[in-house]
């Protein structure tokens, strides 16, 4: 929640915006399905420049290889990029460091 709140005080009118959540938006809703399309391909295009940038292809998704490349990524980048470059509150995190 900390971040909504960093977004209140920048943006005044965040307050009055009304948040919503509901399971499979995408399926009943044009606007969050459409939402969801450019997000995942923004995020396919920055995996890449990613994956150039250290050398080899970033696996998707949450399995052992997943789990492997954050290793190999530790190893020749170091954990301070990691963490600049990944979300690092999911079980792989938890299962890779020491």
């Amino acid at each position: 929640m900390p971040k909504l709140h960093s977004l209140a005080k920048k943006y005044p009118m965040f307050n009055q915006t009304q948040f919503i959540q509901t399971p499979k938006a995408d399926a009943n809703d044009l606007a969050v399905a459409s939402a969801s399309i450019i997000a995942r391909a923004i995020w396919l295009e920055e995996l890449d420049k990613l994956s150039q940038e250290i050398g080899f292809n970033i696996s998707k998704g949450a399995g052992p290889q997943v789990d492997e490349d954050a290793r190999k990524i530790i190893s020749q980048q170091g954990l301070d990029w990691l963490s600049n470059n990944a979300k690092m509150d999911f079980k792989n995190t938890t299962r890779i460091l020491p």
